[in-house]
């Protein structure tokens, strides 16, 4: 069995034949060709891992934005209900206050309205009174 040469030792011997320069030719391209087609083995799967590695951190980084905006949108929507349940407590005290005074304002015309009435209930009832 011969041992495979390495391509100097190939191009050496190729040289010194006659019709040398199209051998060398072929054996250049050859070469050429096989190194392209390591190199593009190895750069695709650099590559591959590449975008895989991209897709990851991509990834990772997008569920932590997510994250980040969700606890974001809590604290805000916790802001916007505290916010919201003081404006209701407000209203309710304020709506309360109003009632009480309008209640209130009700009672005082109902007893006017008694005591206007009451004078001249009595007064009649003075009247029928001395009659008998």
């Amino acid at each position: 069995m011969e041992k495979e040469s390495s391509a100097p030792e190939q191009i050496e011997k190729v040289a010194t034949k006659p019709d040398s320069t199209a051998r060398l030719s072929r054996l250049l391209a050859e070469e050429g060709d096989k190194i392209r087609e390591k190199a593009n083995q190895e750069s695709s799967y650099i590559v591959a891992k590449a975008r895989e590695e991209y897709k990851l951190r991509l990834t990772q980084f997008l569920e932590e934005e997510r994250l980040k905006i969700r606890q974001e949108a809590e604290t805000e929507a916790a802001g916007i209900i505290t916010k919201a349940n003081a404006a209701r407590d407000g209203i309710l005290r304020d709506a309360s206050a109003e009632a009480q005074y309008q209640i209130e304002r009700a009672i005082i015309e109902v007893k006017k309205l008694a005591e206007k009435k009451q004078p001249n209930t009595s007064m009649n009832q003075k009247k029928k009174q001395n009659l008998f």
